[in-house]
């Protein structure tokens, strides 16, 4: 069993390297975004971003949600052509719209399957300026406004990098929602450093998201760096929400939902006026809590004492 998970996720990491090959070649706005009114983001279908730090449960939150709502979202399929992901939309609302796939397993983010939700990151993080690139607010208005019309459904977007641009999001889309999933730090970090074992080979290599200011903390031992980074995504997610009304937003944690998700769903459909989608395939099975310790107590002890250092004890 090992050497066939084993297997499927070098499968997976292969699929994933082939599709960012074909969506490097394949770039940039589609051209049937200028028939687009964008205002239709501002009063009909408001998106909804899922924020919080890597490894702390957003792709299990992004499928629960696409597989009970009518949300829309960028497929596999769509990821991989960016600069016709509004043609193929057009030409079969299905690909982005109308969830049947289910919660599966995903490897770090990435779910197989061409109508599989894509985290899309390259393409949001340059929508909203990730890596200094030059925001085109009335292209990405226009593409999000496109997908929402064509499926007649708000759009779902989780990027875990765009968990630090909640302000630009803010600027192109000041109408937009969030969902801001928290884990228990502890075991976030713990998955993090787990992360960097599997993925980049060392635990002592970063892995995912930069917040401002990590390269002052590299000298550091990883689990303080793991640690360090939890604390300060979590902070600035914080702080920035706090600025938005309350009704834009919805904070909820990773406990919560394995423990009662069909309780936290209802909350969120609440509170952002849901449609329930009927020809979606809803999660009916019990979620395992994946909070358990897989480090040994030298590097537990660290990631639990650096998490006081960081966060003051708080």
């Amino acid at each position: 069993m090992a050497e066939i998970s084993g297997q499927n996720a070098k499968m997976n990491e292969v699929f994933r390297k082939v599709a960012l090959s074909v969506q490097n070649r394949f770039k940039g706005f589609d051209s049937a975004i200028d028939r687009m009114d964008e205002e239709v983001v501002d009063n009909h279908f408001k998106p909804v971003f899922i924020v919080g730090p890597p490894r702390s449960g957003t792709t299990l939150l992004f499928q629960l949600l696409l597989s009970q709502y009518k949300l829309s979202y960028i497929s596999n399929v769509m990821a991989a052509f960016p600069k016709y992901m509004v043609t193929l939309c057009g030409l079969s609302p299905h690909i982005a719209s109308n969830y049947t796939g289910g919660v599966k397993k995903s490897y770090y983010g990435y779910i197989s399957g061409l109508l599989s939700p894509n985290e899309a990151g390259r393409i949001v993080d340059e929508w909203f300026g990730v890596g200094g690139v030059e925001i085109d607010s009335r292209s990405v208005r226009r593409t999000i406004a496109s997908i929402s019309s064509l499926t007649q459904s708000p759009m779902l977007i989780k990027s875990l990098f765009l968990s630090m641009k909640i302000n630009k999001i803010n600027e192109v889309l000041p109408s937009a929602r969030f969902i801001y999933l928290k884990r228990d730090p502890v075991f976030t970090a713990q998955s993090i450093l787990l992360a960097r074992e599997k993925i980049e080979g060392s635990a002592s290599r970063w892995w995912s998201v930069k917040p401002p200011g990590y390269e002052s903390i590299l000298d550091k031992d990883p689990c303080y760096q793991v640690a360090w980074q939890v604390a300060t995504i979590e902070r600035s997610i914080y702080e920035k929400l706090s600025m938005l009304d309350e009704g834009r937003q919805m904070h909820i944690t990773y406990e919560d939902l394995c423990n009662g998700h069909d309780a936290v769903l209802k909350e969120v459909e609440a509170r952002f006026s849901l449609r329930f989608c009927d020809s979606c395939q809803k999660q009916s099975r019990d979620i395992l809590l994946g909070d358990r310790k897989r480090l040994d107590d030298v590097r537990w002890a660290k990631i639990k004492d650096a998490l006081d250092e960081v966060t003051d004890g708080h």
